[in-house]
C-alpha cells in the first residue's frame, strides 16, 4: 500500500476526517489532501512523527519500511484521540499564535505540571471547563457553597 493510501486508511481507521486530521497536526486541510494523493513519503521528518504519532503507527510503517501494521501501535499504549481533544488542541493553538506569551505559560505549566499544587491544578481545569465546557457550568468546588452560593 503507498503512502498516501496508508495515511487515508489510518485516518477513517481513527473516525477521523481530513479536517479533523489537519487540526490535530496544526494544518490546512489542502496538506492532508496532498498527503493523501502521494505515492511516497515526504522528507520532513517533524510532520511524518507527529502524523505516525497521531494516528497511531509508526514512521517506518508511513515509509514502507515495515510491510505490516505493528500492534504495538494499536494496543500498547497509542491513545485514542477524541474529537473534543482534537478541538480543544486546535484552540489552544489558534490562541497561542494570537497572543504568543500565552505559549511561553504553556511550556512552563506542562514542564512543571507534578510539582503544582494540586489547588493551582483545579483552577486551571475550572478555567477550561468554564471557557470550553456546557453552559450554565459550575466548578464541582465552588457547589459546595449551595445553588446560592458565590461563584
Amino acid at each position: 500500500m503507498d503512502f498516501g493510501r496508508k495515511i487515508r486508511k489510518l485516518r477513517k481507521d481513527k473516525n477521523m476526517n481530513q479536517q479533523d486530521l489537519a487540526h490535530a497536526l496544526g494544518l490546512h486541510l489542502n496538506t492532508i489532501s496532498h498527503w493523501e494523493n502521494l505515492e511516497f513519503p515526504f522528507a520532513d521528518e517533524k510532520k511524518l512523527s507527529r502524523l505516525a504519532e497521531v494516528l497511531g503507527t509508526t514512521v517506518p510503517y508511513l515509509q514502507g519500511e515495515e510491510a505490516a501494521r505493528p500492534e504495538a501501535a494499536d494496543d500498547a499504549g497509542a491513545p485514542h484521540i477524541s474529537k473534543a481533544t482534537l478541538d480543544l488542541e486546535a484552540i489552544m493553538k489558534d490562541l497561542v499564535y494570537k497572543y504568543p506569551d500565552l505559549a511561553i505559560g504553556f511550556r512552563d505549566t506542562r514542564e512543571n505540571w507534578e510539582t503544582l499544587p494540586e489547588n493551582d491544578k483545579e483552577s486551571i481545569a475550572d478555567a477550561l471547563m468554564l471557557a470550553f465546557g456546557p453552559d450554565g457550568y459550575v466548578p464541582r468546588r465552588l457547589r459546595k457553597e449551595g445553588r446560592h452560593g458565590k461563584v
